[in-house]
């Protein structure tokens, strides 16, 4: 039997795991070139922090996440 979380389990990998609206996407996605400081602000669920762990896995830039 597995003990993992399975919100944790499934959370998306990388940027195209995302669900996101097209706008959204194209706003997003220069981020992930430009390695910006981010402001992440916005309503529970919404994957701020989806967002972050993709971000994270796919610039391996050096951060201070602070939840």
């Amino acid at each position: 039997m597995s003990t993992d979380i399975w919100t944790f389990k499934y959370a998306p990998q990388k940027f195209d795991d995302l669900i996101l609206s097209e706008n959204m996407r194209e706003i997003l996605k220069p981020t992930l070139k430009t390695l910006p400081n981010l402001f992440l602000c916005g309503h529970a669920g919404v994957g701020k922090g989806s967002f972050v762990s993709v971000f994270l896995k796919e610039t391996e830039c050096d951060f201070l996440k602070i939840n």
